[in-house]
């Protein structure tokens, strides 16, 4: 559960990053969001693939090793 919450702080913490420094180069707020989710919007099938079966193994190596704690 640790991980899981440090993992999302530094996410949010991390958008929040990309958000301020397009909001500081002269971008609206809703450009620069659109810059953040702009990376998944334009990804082919493969992709959302390896990238949920990137969250699977992650999720599921937490819950394994909370079972053998």
């Amino acid at each position: 559960m640790k991980v899981t919450g440090v993992f999302f702080v530094i996410a949010i913490l991390a958008a929040a990053f990309c958000i301020t420094l397009d909001i500081l180069l002269g971008f609206t707020f809703f450009e620069a969001f659109m810059h953040l989710i702009d990376p998944l919007l334009v990804m082919d099938i493969s992709e959302y693939l390896v990238f949920f079966l990137f969250l699977c193994i992650t999720i599921g190596h937490q819950i394994t090793n909370k079972k053998n704690e």
